[in-house]
């Protein structure tokens, strides 16, 4: 019973299976090492046919292929493309930078208690704060509105989407 669960045969020899070497062989892959002179040899093959075909092209053949090339007009257009996607950002976040600055400038209006008696600096902080921040909820939800940038209807499989 043992011999059974060692791939074993009934009078306890052992089973040896051989790898065929001709699967051996092929699987190795043969790396070809040429002489280095064949590569120069190649090169300068190379190059001789690149010089000819570069003499043989006229001034009309460089000119039709700058024309082809020629991506001005495209870049042009790309630029001003991008500038107009990004501008409703860009005065969003200018707008945020503006609404920073003002912020900074009324909260150290309202935070400066060097005229107040003591005792009354509590409730002026709080109420300043509260109103401050009433404030600026209101504020923020006009920056960051871009609903007058935005030239076209949103919609959403086919269905309109209005404010």
């Amino acid at each position: 019973m043992l011999a059974n669960r060692n791939n074993s045969t009934s009078n306890g020899v052992k089973k040896v299976v051989k790898k065929s070497p001709q699967l051996a062989r092929q699987k190795k892959l043969r790396v070809k090492k040429y002489p280095a002179h064949y590569l120069g040899i190649i090169l300068v093959g190379l190059l001789l046919i690149e010089g000819v075909i570069f003499g043989m092209a006229t001034e009309a053949n460089w000119q039709n292929g700058y024309a082809v090339l020629d991506v001005h007009a495209g870049v042009a257009e790309t630029s001003h493309d991008v500038v107009t996607v990004f501008q409703p950002m860009i005065d969003a976040v200018d707008n945020l930078n503006k609404f920073y600055q003002m912020t900074t400038t009324e909260m150290s209006k309202l935070l400066d208690l060097s005229s107040d008696p003591p005792g009354t600096e509590v409730m002026l902080i709080f109420n300043g704060v509260a109103e401050f921040y009433g404030q600026a909820s209101i504020q923020m939800t006009r920056v960051l509105d871009t609903s007058d940038f935005v030239p076209w209807q949103s919609q959403i499989a086919g269905a309109s989407i209005e404010n």
